[in-house]
């Protein structure tokens, strides 16, 4: 029963107690006070005048008693009004999905939040669960209801659905709402979305086995940089006594053959951050204006490349040589992502937060892009995509190496057909 209909029914039954009570005080009064102070001859024409007093008084107590039970109403009315508007308020505004439905899956309440996270519709009526839900969620859905009806306990469940950013990952909780007249319980429950923290955990995963795979690069890479360091020796010294003799120019062969060998280790080096560092106070925009000159003979004519420079960008602490290296290599794959043409934007802004000052620098193309199975694993030592014999797959692992080596953190966004962002951030030098 709603509060303000019984606190009405209260209140009408006190009135009608108050108004018997005056009625009979004023009938009994007033027969003693003729009795006591007024000859029977008087009585009837006092009788006549009694009930006329009797109506007025009586009126003008009803009159005061309803005005003041009205305005009890309209009160209660008001900050029930106030409070409805508090909670719709609140849950218009909530940031997760929560939901009120029967044990047959029809919704009786769906917040804003859920209306537009799951594609369930405008201000209309909510719908079925069927409705919104593809058939293997919406039936997985049905029996964690049922577990929660049978239990009459809270249920928590996690579950994966395509978004319109990919998969989203949500903790759902349901619990019995008891309708109060005993004929149904209903199902409350709430989805709150989890998809950053699973983003998260991928990426510490990730971290762990680009680390791993680092240890074994680097140990493989040092041991064989310091074989080659010999077979490279022996073949400079063999290519200046032969001279220019069919034997010289074999073992000049096995030195152009070992220089490259030598640089394929010092990518892996670079990768497992056991290269030579060599750290100094660096301007990034000049390295880049440095770099322009040498990434521009790379690409053909029909990509463009465009330099957006915050001239007010503090200085940065790294080895000169690596920050080469990086900018070459970007610049070198995305080029490789416009096979057609297309623009190569490279951009530098500082970043202030909480008195921590960092420069940051983006490369982006508007090329073909990736999915999400070929950015889980971009920066893996020998990963390509490239067709064999175009590639070995260090460019992107060479990146992520020196960037790191130079306290810097890299992340990649990209979809595709939407072409690719990587994004680093050096700390700035005190």
């Amino acid at each position: 029963m709603p509060a303000t209909f019984g606190g009405g029914r209260r209140e009408a039954f006190r009135i009608v107690g108050i108004y018997l009570l005056a009625g009979g005080a004023w009938i009994l009064l007033s027969d003693e006070v003729l009795w006591r102070f007024f000859p029977a001859e008087r009585w009837g024409s006092l009788s006549l005048f009694k009930g006329l007093a009797y109506v007025a008084a009586t009126g003008v107590l009803l009159t005061y008693l309803l005005l003041r039970s009205f305005t009890s109403l309209q009160r209660s009315q008001e900050a029930t009004e106030d409070s409805r508007r508090r909670f719709q308020l609140f849950m218009d505004n909530l940031p997760v999905a929560a939901f009120l439905k029967d044990q047959d899956g029809r919704y009786h309440y769906l917040n804003p939040y859920f209306r537009e996270r799951f594609d369930a519709g405008g201000e209309g009526p909510p719908r079925n669960t069927r409705a919104i839900f593809e058939p293997a969620l919406a039936e997985r859905f049905a029996e964690d209801d049922r577990r929660v009806i049978e239990t009459m306990h809270v249920q928590e469940s996690e579950i994966a659905s395509e978004g319109a950013n990919g998969t989203e990952h949500w903790l759902v909780r349901r619990f019995p709402v008891p309708t109060g007249d005993g004929n149904e319980t209903l199902i409350g429950g709430f989805a709150v979305d989890i998809s950053e923290h699973y983003r998260l955990e991928e990426q510490l995963r990730q971290a762990g086995k680009m680390e791993a795979l680092g240890r074994v690069a680097g140990g493989i890479a040092h041991d064989f940089n310091n074989m080659l360091t010999v077979v490279n020796g022996y073949a400079s010294l063999l290519s200046r006594e032969l001279g220019d003799t069919p034997a010289g120019r074999k073992a000049h062969e096995i030195q152009l053959v070992g220089e490259k060998a030598a640089h394929l280790t010092r990518q892996l080096l670079a990768f497992s951050r056991k290269q030579e560092h060599h750290p100094e106070r660096l301007e990034l925009n000049r390295a880049i204006r440095e770099m322009e000159n040498v990434i521009r003979p790379l690409l053909p004519e029909t990509v463009e490349v465009v330099l957006a420079l915050d001239p007010a960008l503090p200085s940065i602490q790294a080895d000169h040589t690596q920050i080469q290296q990086i900018l070459l290599n970007l610049a070198v794959n995305a080029r490789d992502a416009l096979p057609g043409g297309g623009m190569i934007s490279i951009e530098t802004r500082k970043i202030s937060r909480n008195g921590d000052r960092r420069v940051q620098l983006t490369v982006r193309d508007n090329g073909i892009g990736m999915d999400a199975s070929i950015r889980e694993r971009i920066f893996e030592p020998f990963f390509t995509t490239k067709d064999p014999g175009k590639g070995i797959g260090l460019g992107l692992a060479t990146v992520y190496g020196a960037v790191r080596q130079n306290g810097g953190h890299i992340k990649v966004e990209s979809e595709p057909g939407r072409g690719a962002s990587f994004t680093i951030t050096f700390p700035a030098s005190d």
